[in-house]
């Protein structure tokens, strides 16, 4: 059974590609089909274009912002 594996890497300075993907395929022949997909500059993160700006901030007043936590305790310094 064919099973698409999507893993995001980085080249090196000499345009060699290192892969280290797990499967659950164990002690077998398997076909390898490599295809390589430049990202975009600015787009390092996997994120669509502008998605992080758009969506920043947006649950602030939603009820799901994070409660206060309080004041710390007063602790003697390690010495």
């Amino acid at each position: 059974m064919s099973k698409p594996i999507t893993v995001r890497a980085h080249t090196d300075k000499n345009g060699s590609l290192k892969l280290d993907v797990a499967t659950d395929v164990r002690e077998a022949d398997v076909e390898v089909v490599v295809v390589v997909n430049p990202v975009p500059p600015g787009n390092g993160g996997g994120w669509p274009e502008g998605f992080l700006e758009k969506t920043y901030g947006s649950l602030a007043d939603s009820g799901l912002a994070r409660p206060e936590q309080g004041e710390h305790e007063s602790r003697d310094p390690v010495e």
